[in-house]
């Protein structure tokens, strides 16, 4: 068995959410006759599994009876009790300790991990790919986009950013390089597009700001 801190916090979020999710509906069930009140809040509670976690106390008002839950801390908790850890079970002739065998099996959660890079960052959909080639083409582009994510998120850890790589990258998506031709001018200019403090900023914890210099990218680039 081993804890897994990232599964810790995914799962007690969602259940705070689902927690929530079930308030709402229940503040939404409004007044009525109390076995109609129960009924319907019961049903609710049942839908998402929580129906032993709650008293359902019933209360007159100005408006009619209304009915509010009253959550079983104990019970809540020794749901709780087991988020973030696994068991994780292996065949007797495999080699390695314990700890070994967990950091190999989790090293399973960092390829899905960037399988999700790949599909939702890096943004390389659909694929049509029939050749050898292109497949392998498009492969090296993952590996290459993959790398660069990772490589970025040290980075940003290092310089000490609060920002982690996909909200860096979202927040650079909108800073291009602009060619520029005149008819009085014939030749390419390029130029990057005027940036804010906040991208300035980023850039120079990750000391980049030659990237939105335009004399350093007219000088870099050679136009084909």
């Amino acid at each position: 068995m081993y804890f897994n801190p990232e599964m810790f916090v995914e799962q007690r979020l969602r259940a705070n959410a689902e927690m929530a999710e079930v308030r709402a509906a229940v503040a939404e069930v409004g007044t009525g006759d109390e076995g109609v009140l129960r009924g319907r809040i019961e049903r609710i509670l049942r839908d998402h599994g929580m129906l032993s976690l709650f008293d359902i106390e019933v209360g007159a008002t100005e408006d009619g009876l209304v009915a509010t839950l009253k959550l079983q801390e104990a019970d809540w908790m020794r749901r709780r009790r087991f988020d973030g850890f696994s068991l994780l079970i292996a065949s007797p002739h495999l080699p390695g300790t314990a700890p070994e065998l967990v950091a190999l099996y989790r090293m399973r959660n960092e390829i899905e991990r960037d399988f999700r890079t790949i599909k939702s960052v890096v943004e390389l959909r659909p694929v049509h790919h029939r050749t050898d080639a292109k497949v392998r083409a498009h492969v090296a582009i993952c590996v290459l986009a993959t790398l660069l994510h990772r490589l970025l998120d040290h980075h940003l850890a290092i310089a000490g950013a609060e920002t982690s790589a996909v909200a860096a990258i979202a927040q650079l998506a909108l800073c291009h390089v602009n060619r520029i031709r005149t008819e009085t001018n014939p030749a390419v200019l390029h130029m990057v597009t005027q940036v804010n403090d906040d991208v300035r900023k980023l850039l120079g914890s990750l000391d980049l700001t030659r990237l939105v210099d335009d004399a350093h990218v007219g000088a870099t680039i050679t136009p084909r």
